[in-house]
């Protein structure tokens, strides 16, 4: 993806930089100007090297997202774990990723409207699909408990206990006057109720 070879130092700066921005801009706000400027370095560096705005995204986040879950790929595929694992994992492990990259489910919200074609490719080379498909067989884990709710109801739901809180947290703050402590702590709790979810559903351990 990149277009000429360059050291790693450098990459690293301009990849570095290019994450702040993307994360705190979006994509259409995102310029190769800010990130050369932030990075230290020229534009025409930037597109001489990565060549597109484009290329640079794609290239962080797949990184970012395919070490995420070659870390965790273990706890998330493993053949020999239940399903409950496998769900409990997902769930720190993306909290984790979360925490650190905390505006991109907004980032990603508004390029699925932009292009979801890129966004389907994006997912589908960070192996998303694979976890997923993982987790769907431990359907008759959850069918013995549950017979009424499916994989993808539940994964849906401790999804939704997890970024909610996150793209809402304008609208959270503004009504019930939280400052950015107590958000914090609503947001930490969340992960605790999105795996009392699995509980609930699984029966407990």
């Amino acid at each position: 993806m990149h277009g000429k070879p360059l050291d790693q130092d450098t990459a690293d700066k301009i990849k570095e930089a290019a994450k702040v921005v993307f994360i705190d801009k979006g994509y259409d706000g995102a310029t190769m100007q800010a990130i050369a400027d932030l990075a230290g370095f020229n534009k025409a560096q930037l597109h001489y090297y990565f060549r597109s705005k484009d290329n640079l995204f794609f290239l962080i986040f797949k990184e970012e997202m395919g070490e995420l879950i070659r870390v965790n790929r273990p706890q998330l595929l493993g053949a020999d774990t239940s399903l409950r694992e496998r769900l409990y994992a997902w769930i720190d492990a993306e909290s984790r990723f979360l925490d650190q990259y905390y505006k991109l489910p907004i980032f990603i919200l508004n390029e699925m409207q932009r292009n979801p074609n890129l966004v389907e490719d994006f997912f589908q080379d960070v192996m998303v699909p694979d976890i997923i498909k993982g987790f769907m067989t431990g359907e008759g884990e959850l069918r013995e408990t549950q017979p009424s709710v499916s994989i993808e109801e539940l994964v849906t739901m401790a999804l939704s206990l997890m970024v909610f809180p996150i793209v809402s947290k304008p609208l959270l703050k503004f009504f019930y006057q939280m400052d950015d402590d107590r958000w914090q702590e609503v947001k930490t709790r969340q992960i605790g109720f999105a795996k009392e979810l699995i509980d609930r559903y699984l029966g407990e351990a």
